[in-house]
This record gives structure tokens, sequence and C-alpha cells, in this order.
């Protein structure tokens, strides 16, 4: 009878010891995961495993070694720095300047101006002078305002005048000059000469 005593309570304090070891481990288990230095401290020094004369001693005994696991635990996770959150800053939005437009200003180019003239009538007869107007003549038939083209028949002088007067009708003569232009095609000296009029 005082052996089976005996007996049960060696039963009950291996039964205690499993349960302080796999406590233990389970606990120390994550910290050798993590790979801290504390967790080597931890597996380095664990409690010991002994029996205990009695179920109050092991209890405590166990309470030590969590609270020892318990503290390795915490002194790792304060040895594990904290990943700092950067945010990228945003890149700079480059809105490019506009580039200016300049036409080049058109250049209109006016065609030159055309004349034509046309001398559809001529005369022969005899031209002399007289004092008037410098650049006009006198004419019995033409209006005035017309433009002729004296041409003397025997040098082939010319030059050329604006009706601006009338002369009597005395035939041959067909034209009376300014002694400025008769100037330009004779020597006034001779008076009258044959002269080629196309107006």
């Amino acid at each position: 009878m005082k052996g089976g005593v005996l007996q049960h309570k060696r039963t009950d304090v291996s039964r205690h010891a499993l349960l302080a070891s796999a406590a233990a481990a389970m606990l120390i288990t994550p910290l050798a995961l993590l790979g801290g230095g504390a967790a080597s401290t931890a597996l380095a020094s664990p409690a010991p495993a002994t029996p205990a004369a009695s179920g109050t001693t092991l209890q405590s005994g166990a309470a030590a070694a969590q609270g020892r696991a318990l503290q390795n635990i915490q002194n790792v996770a304060n040895q594990i720095p904290a990943s700092p959150t950067t945010v990228p800053a945003p890149a700079p939005t480059t809105v490019p300047a506009p580039v200016p437009t300049t036409a080049a200003p058109r250049v209109v180019v006016a065609p030159p101006p055309t004349t034509t003239t046309t001398l559809g009538h001529s005369v022969v007869g005899h031209a002399t002078w007289y004092a008037w107007h410098a650049g006009e003549c006198a004419s019995p038939t033409l209006p005035h305002g017309t433009t002729v083209r004296v041409t003397n028949s025997a040098t082939g002088a010319s030059t050329t005048c604006v009706v601006t007067d009338t002369e009597g009708s005395q035939w041959p003569r067909v034209i009376d000059l300014d002694k400025s232009v008769f100037a330009q095609i004779a020597d006034p000296g001779a008076g009258v000469v044959t002269v080629s009029l196309s107006w």
C-alpha cells in the first residue's frame, strides 16, 4: 500500500514536468523562427525540468519559465525595427509652353500696269509753231486732250504734244506746235516743216 502511494506521486510529477516542457517549447519555437538574439538566449537557458518534491513546486517552476519566455518574446519584439512606410512623392507635371506660330506676311505683288497705245489714225502735212504752252499744240480737227505724235518726215525726229487749242483750217497745214515742241524736231528758224501725225 505504501509503495502504491509513492508510485502515484511519481506519475503526477512526471505529468507536470511534461506539461512545463511542452509549454516552454511552444513559446520558444516562434522565437527561433524570428531569428532574434533573445530567442537564442531563451534556447540557451531553458528552465530545468527536474521533478520537484510536490505539485506546488512544479507549478511555480512552470510559471517562472512562462514568465521568462514572455519576457524574451517582448525583448525580441522590441529589437525588430519597424519598417518605415515611404510614400513616393508625386512626379512633377510639366506643361510644355505653347510654341508661338508666326506666319510670314503675305506679299502681294501687283502686276505691272499694261499700257497699250493704239495709233489708228495718221496724216501727213505741214507743221509750224507759235508762242503757246510748253508741250501743247493746236489742231484744226482733233478734239482737245488728244495726244499726238509728231515726226519730222525729213529727219525722223519725233515728239508728242497735247491738243489744247484750235487753229484755222488751212491745208496742207495740219498742226501748229508750241515753239518748245517744234524745237525738238526742227530748227524754229525753218518756220515750216513736213511732218507725219499719228494719234
